[in-house]
């Protein structure tokens, strides 16, 4: 999946040489219509965005129908949660490699078939791992990825500050290469909820309460001041009923107590 102004690419060098068939769908399409164009292409590699698989696994199970065609899934642009893998696994029951990058930069790390982080792509990027007074993180702490592309000479990019926080696993990856890994990226650095007090709690806070629940189809959270917030859920009514309190609480507990909760 890719946007509209990437769907003119032409072939890339190793697809002159025969070495596999690619093929771009408009991430903008409505998800019935890509679950259509892949159905018709039957990839074995699908490339994408975490949010567009998500809504194309929706529309599959709308359907109910698999496709296990595929051999490797790549999520990635945004936080994959286990609640996404374990969709993913269930529609595609295929391989899943997370990874890690930017338009600037392209892949910066990827998940190996060992599943214990995702490694750093250290043979062409130089990384810093900085907390927030700009020193050098420790692994295992929350940071902020800054790269030196070590590639680049049309336009390099040097201490290059992706804006996204990340936490580094301590020890190199268990392959022969000794890379160093992610433990996991926790998303850009204003992925925040701003507490009354001037604290700060990551969005994933809201993902792991809201994942307890599986009859959810989506979710939004607005914070409408520090104090108030309110959940939108798409589900049914009656599903809804059924876990107003449970969600209250659930943030209650999370949450300090004069922060208030409204499902909507």
């Amino acid at each position: 999946l890719t946007s509209p102004a990437r769907l003119s690419e032409g072939k890339i060098f190793s697809q002159h040489f025969g070495l596999y068939r690619r093929h771009a769908i408009d991430y903008l399409l409505p998800p019935e219509t890509m679950v259509d164009e892949m159905l018709a292409y039957q990839p074995d590699v699908f490339y994408a965005n975490r949010s567009h698989i998500d809504l194309m696994c929706q529309e599959f199970k709308r359907r109910n129908i698999r496709y296990d065609r595929l051999k490797l899934i790549l999520p990635g642009a945004e936080v994959i949660r286990e609640r996404n893998r374990k969709m993913y696994r269930e529609i595609f029951q295929a391989e899943i490699a997370e990874y890690y990058g930017t338009v600037e930069m392209g892949i910066l790390a990827f998940e190996t078939p060992s599943h214990d982080g995702l490694e750093l792509c250290e043979d062409l990027t130089y990384y810093e791992f900085l907390d927030e007074d700009g020193n050098p993180a420790r692994p295992g702490e929350r940071s902020r990825i800054v790269v030196t592309d070590l590639t680049g000479t049309l336009m390099p990019f040097i201490r290059y500050d992706q804006l996204d926080m990340v936490v580094v696993a301590p020890g190199a990856s268990s392959d022969d290469r000794g890379w160093r890994r992610l433990e996991r990226v926790e998303g850009r650095d204003d992925d925040f909820a701003v507490m009354p007090d001037g604290s700060h709690i990551p969005f994933h806070v809201f993902y792991e309460i809201m994942d307890k629940y599986e009859k959810i189809n989506q979710f939004r959270i607005i914070q409408k001041s520090v104090e108030y917030y309110q959940i939108l859920i798409m589900a049914d009514k009656d599903y809804i009923r059924s876990i107003h309190d449970d969600i209250i609480e659930n943030y209650s507990l999370r949450f300090p107590e004069n922060v208030r909760f409204e499902v909507m």
